[in-house]
């Protein structure tokens, strides 16, 4: 149960291991989504305006139910097909000349590729081929008149249309995973320069400080500092969180750094030493934002992904998990958490999403 923002042991169902518990909110979960889904396809937020379009929202969670096994739940085709077309009518001319006017433009254009490159690489060839254009076009680089002296070079962000050639918009590490891992699908060279450009921004999103609970850590942004949700020290340096951490580490695996680089390793060791599942380690309970509550659903997922690439043999992580995950569960099969407004985690269909990324990532034992 969970009270007055505490968390507390849910005793398991009787009868059911974590395994078959897990794998039963994994299925109510995927129910919940699909019988969500709108009658033009979409997923529309009844929670925040900026997702009640469906444009953004809708490849996110398609992507996310897509990544289910059918043998633990199998989508209806017809569904599957009105979700696609929605998709694809919302996908703006990506011409070079065209404005992309979209609610999270560069997300919604990563999760797109990603979506169709699952459902059918070869009959969206031509659409997989502009996406990974526009999100090219789209790093802080020198054709954006970004110069490697910049800290946020080499990264991506939000996607601002009007953004002035040298200048940086909100360039973060959250919108920089999920590009790389967009255009790591297309199966990307790993030895091009703008992918080498990628690992810079990486870099200087990692945390060098040799103080304790800092060195192998990720932060959010170099360029947005109050998007950092961990804050600065009394030296001034961005401190390092889980949640951004997690994203690091997957970043870097999208970038083509392997398991056992010393960047991957060492986000590795810190995620291991600060193992906490109910809240994001590295964010003090004592920030007026109160971030430690508002990420929450987001931090399990992204740590269990985490988990899932590393390949880690312990099953007491998926257990933790679910001891952290399942009071967030609603009778109706969603999840939600009260206190995410900020992150849009009180969203039941972005909670939901979150929700069967984690369940999922623990389903591969």
């Amino acid at each position: 149960m969970r009270k007055s923002g505490y968390f507390f042991f849910v005793a398991e169902p009787l009868g059911l291991s974590y395994t078959q518990s897990r794998k039963k909110a994994l299925r109510q979960a995927c129910a919940f989504l699909w019988q969500a889904q709108a009658q033009d396809g979409a997923w529309h937020s009844q929670t925040h305006g900026l997702l009640k379009q469906g444009v953004a929202l809708s490849p996110f969670i398609l992507y996310t139910l897509l990544q289910v096994s059918p043998a633990v739940y199998a989508p209806n085709p017809q569904q599957m097909e009105k979700a696609l077309q929605f998709i694809l009518s919302q996908t703006p001319n990506l011409e070079a000349s065209q404005a992309l006017v979209l609610e999270y433009p560069n997300y919604t254009a990563a999760y797109t590729l990603l979506t169709l490159k699952k459902v059918n690489a070869q009959k969206y060839a031509a659409h997989i081929a502009r996406l990974s254009n526009y999100l090219r076009a789209q790093q802080f680089i020198e054709h954006r008149q970004i110069n490697a002296r910049r800290p946020g070079y080499g990264g991506w962000g939000f996607g601002e249309t009007k953004l002035p050639p040298g200048e940086l918009g909100h360039v973060d590490l959250s919108h920089t995973r999920r590009i790389l891992e967009a255009l790591q699908a297309t199966q990307a060279n790993m030895q091009e320069a703008w992918l080498q450009k990628a690992r810079q921004f990486l870099a200087a999103c990692q945390s060098q400080q040799k103080e304790p609970g800092q060195q192998g850590s990720f932060y959010y942004s170099p360029v947005v500092l109050g998007a950092n949700k961990a804050g600065q020290n009394t030296n001034g340096h961005i401190l390092g969180y889980a949640t951004a951490t997690a994203d690091g580490l997957l970043a870097s695996l999208a970038a083509g750094l392997s398991v056992s680089s010393p960047s991957v390793q060492k986000a590795w060791a810190w995620l291991r030493r600060y193992e906490q599942w109910h809240f994001p380690g590295g964010i003090s309970p004592q920030d007026p934002a109160q971030w430690h509550r508002t990420l929450v659903l987001y931090h399990i997922a992204v740590r269990a992904e985490a988990y899932q690439k590393m390949k880690h043999p312990a099953k007491q992580w998926r257990e933790r998990m679910w001891q952290a995950l399942q009071p967030y569960q609603q009778a109706n099969g969603s999840f939600a958490n009260p206190e995410g407004s900020r992150n849009k985690e009180n969203d039941p269909l972005v909670g939901t999403a979150l929700a069967i990324i984690a369940l999922n990532a623990a389903q591969h034992e």
